[in-house]
């Protein structure tokens, strides 16, 4: 298999630069972007909390849960 090595001049290359920021493949400013990313994992943690406070609300699970703990920490402690 014979490899060549394609060269572009920098005027072609510009071009193609130019062509590309141009169609919007290249990136664009991203301020900003920490932030969004921050409040979407902000949102999906609140969706998780909200499904498992609606869970937890239904059954008696975290209370017997809960009571297990502090029983067992206050064995300890005695």
């Amino acid at each position: 298999m014979i490899r060549t090595r394609h060269t572009c001049s920098r005027a072609a290359t510009a071009g193609w630069m130019t062509l590309l920021a141009v169609t919007g493949a290249l990136p664009r400013d991203d301020r900003g972007q920490s932030t969004a990313e921050y409040a979407l994992v902000l949102l999906a943690a609140a969706t998780i909390a909200m499904v498992f406070v609606a869970w937890a609300g239904g059954t008696s699970r975290i209370g017997a849960l809960l009571d297990g703990v502090f029983d067992s920490v206050i064995s300890r402690i005695q």
